[in-house]
């Protein structure tokens, strides 16, 4: 395990993969969204570190043709980190991914630079209703939900969150973590949280209807609600929601506005990348946010939710990201890859 965690400590690292082939084991990384080899195994060390990895964090040894979930901390020079462990049975053995959560408990808006600051302070502002933040996987969600929750004027507020796990530990929240195994699962969950005399409620991920119409429901009734999507673009949320079932009108009722983005790389400022140390020759390091945003009008009657109404006079992801590659921000074959 100690030699995981000078991985564990890069700021750049998101996810290790331990892998097993037939007879070797491999570490891979994923660092500013790249996977790349670092390492090979003798079979027996890959075993041996898997059992590690799995008495660590509290996974079922005996058990290895199924797969299992958990997690452990670690504190490294000070600073704790949140380990997210998952167990996948391959033909070779158990594969097993650690996804690192830095834990913060300090955050910033300055990065959403594509959504103007005053209309972001009135977005703030809401009591009630329906907050979004849609983008793919690994995409800084939950790091922007985070944003957003300490941004809020909390004082006085019964603040509660849904979380599958929590990342990230939110001064003066109540944070609740989701237990399938338990039955405890999000719709449950936020049953039980409506009963909590709540003001704002923060939901990991709207995954299923149940939930989604359960979370609609209390944002028209009075509470905030703020949640993460799934989806393609900032339009795609609303697709998602009419998919789950959910009615058009509850839509235009509670929803107050959506924040889509995604994390670009960012162009290193060597001018001779093959000889760049701080890049190591990629000509990029660390991560950018781009993204776009719409915001609903709840009250005008003209307003009939439609890509045209909502999206009318927004900057779209791909001219913000234009924007960014020729001001030499992301490498151009990022900003080429969103037209694709």
């Amino acid at each position: 395990m100690k030699e995981l965690e000078v991985y564990i400590e890069d700021e750049n690292i998101t996810d290790l993969h331990i892998e097993q082939k037939k007879d070797k084991g491999i570490l891979r990384i994923r660092a500013n969204g790249e996977l790349e080899e670092m390492k090979e195994f003798s079979k027996e060390e890959v075993l041996s570190l898997v059992a590690k990895i799995k008495v660590r964090s509290k996974l079922e040894l005996d058990k290895k043709r199924i797969c299992q979930d958990g997690s452990f901390n670690v504190t490294l020079k000070d600073k704790e980190y949140s380990i997210r462990v998952s167990s996948l049975p391959t033909i070779f053995g158990e594969k097993i991914n650690l996804r690192v959560l830095r834990n913060k408990t300090a955050y910033s808006l300055e990065s959403l630079k594509f959504i103007p600051k005053d209309t972001l302070d009135l977005l703030l502002c809401a009591n009630s209703g329906l907050f979004l933040i849609g983008g793919p996987t690994g995409s800084g969600k939950t790091t922007t939900l985070c944003n957003i929750i300490n941004s809020i004027d909390t004082v006085g507020k019964n603040i509660i969150t849904i979380e599958d796990p929590v990342e990230y530990i939110i001064p003066n929240a109540n944070q609740v973590e989701v237990n399938e195994k338990a039955n405890f699962n999000f719709s449950n969950i936020l049953r039980s949280v409506l009963r909590q005399d709540p003001d704002i409620i923060v939901i990991g991920e709207l995954r299923d209807e149940e939930t989604a119409r359960l979370a609609l429901r209390a944002a028209l009734t009075g509470h905030l609600v703020i949640s993460t999507i799934h989806c393609n673009d900032s339009y795609g949320a609303i697709n998602r929601l009419l998919d789950m079932g959910i009615d058009k009108t509850l839509i235009k009722d509670t929803l107050i506005a959506v924040i889509y983005q995604r994390l670009l790389k960012k162009k290193c400022n060597c001018e001779n990348k093959s000889k760049c140390l701080i890049c190591g020759g990629k000509g990029y390091k660390g991560k950018v946010v781009a993204g776009e945003y719409i915001v609903n009008d709840r009250y005008d009657i003209e307003n009939d939710l439609s890509k045209d109404y909502l999206c009318k006079n927004k900057i779209p992801l791909r001219k913000y990201c234009k924007g960014l590659w020729e001001k030499k921000i992301i490498p151009k074959e990022e900003y080429l890859s969103l037209l694709i």
